[in-house]
């Protein structure tokens, strides 16, 4: 293991596609309160918009909290199966159970919303999110090491664990194919990156140099409807320490965890990735916080 080894970071990846959706909105691509059915043809997108998707506000249901579903993914890792899940597939799943509220009723975090994102990214610009993201985003930003991995394109990364054969015992996933959990998480978790690229990504897109003031107002701005969770366009808004405000997201996966957080007022970024799916990396991640803000500031030379 090393500082600059790569990881799966989860769902680490939305503020990423939130990030390319904005980037699209300021350009007047799309508009943050676009009906989805505008883009796409989806059974439950009556009253959605794009900033509901973005928010978890949709009220759609999560497809990978399905019966099963999660099960059939790490069989597929157990038995060294290569599966392709495509987004059809995806959100029939999603489209088969009822939505949990009226859109924009409250916050319920649902990977179907960016799912759906990618498809919407896909219709307003005929390029696949992907694609879109490497453009607007890790180009600009020089992210070398985040990617989507594709057949013929899988980089290194370091082995994931997790008890696949429930023998209470946790298993490598080294040299096991993984496009089925790529495929199954795509624009909700399915990207890979180092550290150091989340540590730039986290200053350029929340420190100011990506987005424009208002837009990146708009993407960490929290607008609670009763008791729940901060969470703006994309990005979680929180105090781990009880009193550093931090923008960011983590991910939790087959094999994987992670955490990325931004101290806008203190300019710092943190990046805690474990290839473990019962690893707690925000507790890392606050212990690293807390050391960071203690240490007495640099002098200007």
């Amino acid at each position: 293991m090393s500082a600059d080894r790569a990881f799966y970071i989860a769902s680490a990846t939305k503020p990423f596609v939130a990030a390319t959706t904005i980037s699209l909105v300021e350009d007047g691509v799309l508009g943050l309160d676009d009906p989805l059915g505008k883009y796409v043809d989806f059974p439950h997108s009556t009253g959605v918009t794009l900033r509901h998707l973005l928010s978890m506000r949709s009220g759609i249901p999560d497809y990978t909290q399905a019966y099963g579903f999660t099960n059939r993914v790490e069989e597929d890792l157990l038995r060294r199966r290569t599966r392709h899940w495509s987004t059809a597939e995806l959100l029939d799943i999603a489209a088969s159970a009822n939505p949990e509220f009226a859109p924009g009723g409250r916050f319920a975090y649902s990977n179907t919303n960016y799912i759906l994102l990618g498809e919407v990214i896909r219709a307003a610009t005929g390029k696949t999110w992907d694609e879109v993201l490497q453009e607007r985003v890790l180009d600009p930003l020089g992210l070398e090491r985040t990617l989507l991995p594709t057949d013929g394109n899988e980089p290194v990364v370091a082995a994931g664990h997790t008890d696949l054969d429930r023998d209470a015992n946790r298993d490598s996933l080294a040299g096991r194919p993984y496009t089925t959990v790529v495929t199954a998480a795509g624009p909700a978790g399915g990207l890979v990156s180092t550290a150091e690229d989340l540590t730039a990504f986290a200053h350029g897109v929340f420190g100011g140099s990506l987005l424009a003031e208002t837009t990146l107002e708009a993407m960490t701005r929290v607008e609670r409807i009763g008791y729940e969770r901060e969470y703006g366009l994309g990005v979680s808004v929180h105090q781990p320490d009880l009193r550093t405000r931090t923008i960011g997201h983590t991910g939790a996966g087959i094999g994987y965890s992670s955490v990325l957080w931004y101290a806008p007022e203190h300019d710092v970024a943190i990046a805690v990735l474990v290839n473990d799916s019962v690893a707690e990396p925000e507790d890392l991640a606050e212990l690293l916080l807390r050391q960071v803000l203690r240490q007495p500031a640099r002098k200007s030379e």
